[in-house]
């Protein structure tokens, strides 16, 4: 058997006490991922995308001190610990978001972004998030897994990259959060979805997160995956229209709009192969998975069914697939091996305790 686990950090105190934790703990694993996506994002838009990069970032960071402002010093700090720029922390954290407005600026076709999927189930165990996280190859050494206890909310259980608390994890509220990359015929002024997030989780129920994703102007387009024990909202974000409009079924998602209402702010120009076929295959997973399956046995038999990449350099690799279990505060999840290699990766285990609010 192959350990193939990530960095895990615990970060606890104030915004700017969790940030200063994160980018000490991490200092050169966010320093790489940054040169990793600020070389990319050269490459896709040539040089100058860089000093546009650098204004996307101002712009957010503008709209961050209004609407996220303890977001924006917990980052912040890290960014000053990790001794790098802000904008180069956003360009490695939120770098579909940067590179969709810098396409733009530039007026160049968006790059395809990476295939993850997202796939609800009604199980015995309530609503459960099962999913793949999916990256270019070289930024998969990132994945960290991170316990954040803030002085004050819920705590949070997530996987992440380097220099950001969360991208797809659980609260102690027993809410469970997921995102997938979506392509919009527009961009606006807004945050990056991966800023948004400490502000979204630390509302104390499923409602109140989101009420509060709702409020957050988003720069680039996003599907959210928000469950409870009971209850599941699938929410697909427009820029410039607020608030996201709600899909309410069960359903497997990929990186394409699926809504009668916003499939007409679909940004991609042709079909993505992959994000078809996992639909599919998603669907009929979600129909012959058995409810009693163990997590173990269901990402076991998820991984046979999803395509799992497992490309080098700038290809596509799924850099983790996970199963969020809100009810019980559970977050399953096994690091597949890269192309080349043969194992039978480890189902890490990590929990965090349920508080809801009012009992």
């Amino acid at each position: 058997m192959v350990t193939n686990r990530p960095v895990e950090i615990t970060l606890t105190g104030s915004p700017k006490e969790m940030g200063a934790q994160h980018g000490s703990l991490l200092r050169e694993q966010i320093g790489n991922l940054a040169e990793i996506r600020c070389e990319l994002l050269g490459r896709l838009y040539g040089l100058a995308a860089l000093e546009t990069a650098k204004l996307v970032a101002e712009s957010m960071c503008s709209v961050m001190a209004k609407r996220t402002p303890e977001a924006l010093a917990e980052t912040t700090a890290t960014a000053r610990s990790a001794e790098i720029p802000f904008w180069k922390l956003l360009v490695a954290g939120a770098f579909s978001d940067i590179s969709d407005v810098v396409s733009r600026t530039f007026r160049i076709k968006p790059n395809p972004h990476l295939e993850c999927t997202l796939l609800p189930l009604r199980t015995s165990k309530g609503v459960v998030i099962l999913g793949t996280w999916d990256s270019h190859a070289s930024a998969v050494d990132s994945l960290i897994l991170c316990r954040r206890q803030p002085a004050s909310g819920p705590e949070t259980l997530a996987l992440s990259t380097a220099g950001w608390p969360m991208q797809q994890g659980v609260t102690s509220a027993g809410v469970g959060f997921a995102i997938a990359n979506l392509v919009a015929t527009t961009v606006s002024s807004g945050v990056s979805y991966i800023a948004a997030l400490p502000h979204v989780c630390s509302g104390k129920s499923l409602a109140a997160v989101c009420k509060r994703l709702a409020r957050v102007p988003h720069a680039s387009a996003r599907y959210y995956l928000i469950c409870s024990e009971s209850t599941q909202r699938s929410l697909e974000i427009i820029p410039g229209r607020q608030p996201g409009v709600t899909v309410d079924d069960l359903q497997c998602h990929t990186n394409h709009f699926t809504d009668a209402v916003t499939e007409q702010y679909e940004g991609r120009t042709s079909t993505i192969r992959t994000s078809r076929e996992r639909q599919v295959l998603g669907v009929a997973f979600s129909e012959q998975s058995p409810w009693h399956a163990s997590a173990e046995q269901r990402i076991h038999d998820f991984a046979q069914s999803a395509m799992i990449q497992r490309g080098q350099g700038d290809d596509d690799r799924t850099g983790a697939i996970f199963l969020i279990t809100p009810a019980s505060g559970d977050l399953h999840f096994v690091v597949p091996a890269p192309a080349g290699e043969d194992d039978t990766p480890e189902v890490v285990h990590r929990n965090i305790s349920i508080c809801r609010e009012g009992e």
